[in-house]
């Protein structure tokens, strides 16, 4: 085994299209379709796109957060998808589309939905205590998304400073649209 290497792209094919040749190109194992709604056309044409002229590499769509959508992408031929919607800490995406759901029902939904087909589920968004984990895992989740829990380590990418309220190192990091 080895750690494998990712990036993330738009579902905007005149922006998304040269980062994964570029991506592709420089080496990456697979890619990660970036959006707060994957449960949608422009979704469906970017797979399509991967899965025709780079077959071989990683597809993780996303993120979706109801049983439909996880069939949908499951249909569509992903190895996993992101399942989370405006449960993260610094999630935009209740506020700014109106998605939201409580990411424990959501991972059990998707992943009920997707057991018998080999695409994985990655629980991605409120993973906020170590406890997370073991709970997203226990209700089906394959893998947990990190990036709150990883932010403030010396091995994130960064300026590391100290959150003056709390006295924390932090990171500054993006997640979907929020800074």
């Amino acid at each position: 085994e080895r750690l494998r290497v990712l990036f993330a792209v738009e579902t905007r094919h005149e922006i998304a299209l040269e980062r994964i040749a570029q991506g592709f190109a420089a080496g990456a194992d697979g890619v990660v379709i970036d959006t707060s709604q994957g449960f949608t056309k422009y979704e469906q044409e970017m797979i399509r796109f991967v899965q025709k002229y780079y077959p071989e590499k990683l597809l993780i769509g996303g993120n979706i957060s109801t049983g439909e959508a996880a069939s949908f992408l499951a249909q569509e031929g992903v190895d996993a998808y992101r399942c989370g919607q405006g449960s993260g800490s610094i999630c935009t995406t209740a506020g700014a589309i109106g998605i939201s759901r409580a990411g424990a029902t959501g991972v059990y939904e998707c992943s009920r939905e997707t057991k018998s087909t080999p695409t994985k589920t990655i629980a991605d968004g409120g993973v906020a205590q170590v406890g997370d984990i073991v709970k997203a895992l226990t209700l089906g989740a394959h893998a947990v998304m990190l990036g709150n829990l990883l932010a403030g380590t010396a091995e994130s990418p960064g300026e590391l400073h100290i959150d003056p309220q709390s006295g924390i190192p932090m990171k500054v990091y993006r997640g979907m649209g929020s800074a």
